[in-house]
Parts: C-alpha cells; sequence; structure tokens
C-alpha cells in the first residue's frame, strides 16, 4: 500500500521491523522499489535475497525484478536472474520466459531472447510471439521479424493488433515498405483486424520513412 501510495521508504521500515519475512514480502518490497523508480535498491534486496536460506524467491519474483536488472546492471543482470530461474526450474514458466525475452531484447542481446523463444518446454503465447517481433523490430532487424511472424501464422496461431503493431514497426525500421505493404493488406482481407489508430500510424510511419508519402 505505501509503495503504491510512492511512500517506498514507508514501506521499508515496516518491511524491517517484521521480524521475519515470506517471500511474499520480499517481492512485494521488490517490486515497490521498482515501481517507484528505486531500481539499485531494488537489484540490491534481490542479491540479498539469493544469500538467505530461509526465502525462495518465486516466478513472480524474478518478473519484478528484471526490469531493475536491466536498467542496472543491463545484460549481466538479466542473465544473473536467467541463471537464478534455470536452478531453480522456473524456465519453462510462460510470464517469466516473455519477460526475459523483452528484457533480452531491450538490452540488445537478441540471441539469449531467441535462446528463451525456441527453449524446447517453453509453451509460447501471444505474448511470446509479440516480443520476439518487436525485439527484432526494436533492433532494425526487419527480416527476422517477419520470418518469426510467418512461422507464427503458419503454426496455426492467430494475429492480433500488439503482434501487426509490432511487424509492421519492424519493416518501417528496415525499410521493408512492400512486404509491410503486403502484412497490411492480408491483416485487413485475410485475418479481418479492423486497422486501429496504431496500425494505420505504423503504416503511414513505414512509408513516410521510404520517402513514398507524396
Amino acid at each position: 500500500m505505501y509503495s503504491r501510495c510512492n511512500k517506498v521508504d514507508v514501506g521499508r521500515r515496516v518491511f524491517d521491523s517484521m521480524k521475519g519475512g515470506n517471500v511474499y514480502t520480499w517481492t512485494a518490497m521488490i517490486n515497490g522499489y521498482v515501481k517507484n523508480g528505486s531500481l539499485e535498491e531494488g537489484l540490491v534486496l534481490f542479491q540479498e535475497i539469493q544469500v538467505r536460506d530461509e526465502v525462495e524467491l518465486i516466478k513472480v519474483s524474478l518478473v519484478s525484478v528484471l526490469p531493475a536488472c536491466s536498467a542496472v546492471s543491463g545484460l549481466i543482470g538479466v542473465k544473473q536472474i536467467h541463471g537464478y530461474a534455470i536452478k531453480k526450474e522456473f524456465n519453462d514458466d510462460v510470464s517469466l520466459c516473455n519477460a526475459l525475452i523483452g528484457t533480452y531484447s531491450k538490452c540488445g542481446s537478441l540471441d539469449h531472447a531467441k535462446q528463451v523463444f525456441e527453449h524446447g518446454s517453453f509453451h509460447r503465447d501471444p505474448i511470446s510471439w509479440s516480443s520476439m517481433i518487436s525485439g527484432y523490430g526494436l533492433q532494425g532487424k526487419g527480416e527476422e521479424a517477419i520470418f518469426v511472424y510467418n512461422k507464427m501464422l503458419h503454426l496455426g496461431n492467430k494475429s492480433d493488433m500488439i503482434t501487426i503493431v509490432g511487424v509492421l514497426s519492424a519493416c518501417g525500421r528496415s525499410g521493408l515498405v512492400d512486404e509491410g505493404l503486403r502484412i497490411y493488406k492480408s491483416t485487413i482481407n485475410e485475418y479481418r483486424i479492423k486497422p486501429t489508430v496504431e496500425i494505420c500510424a505504423c503504416v503511414v510511419n513505414m512509408i513516410g520513412r521510404s520517402g513514398q508519402l507524396g
């Protein structure tokens, strides 16, 4: 409650006054720091819990601390979280894997994001596909984003607005106008997805980047 009211310091005093804590109190405190922008404090708390035997983090704890690790420690911090997840056998959890894909991508490590995405025991959901497509798009790898998008469709997964925005953004950053327009047309005509403001903005941006608006 204190963290949600931007009083994370008061929340920490309550946390420190407890004689003993469980995984939920530790996770709440870590999440409170991250949500309030105190990323280093959240990361320090995560590192502290790893040396304690009486408390073991759960999957949601790792999802909470990932933003802090990526912002403060970069790729090394994300690898630390990933390693802990493998050690505790959390690496087949969908939410955690999706968070790892997104965070690795933001850190510029698409190879690691791809390794998580293609992990054999990981059941990919729509967010997984969108995260991988957007990751390639962020790094200007439009052809790879299109490949993943087409693979998603080939495996029988449905496209949605978030996925479309991700692949169109990737096309725009990579100058793949023809491919982007083809995807846009199939979105409207074949998959009957309405052209939202976000989708139309991606198309306009894509054409504008290529100098074809006139």
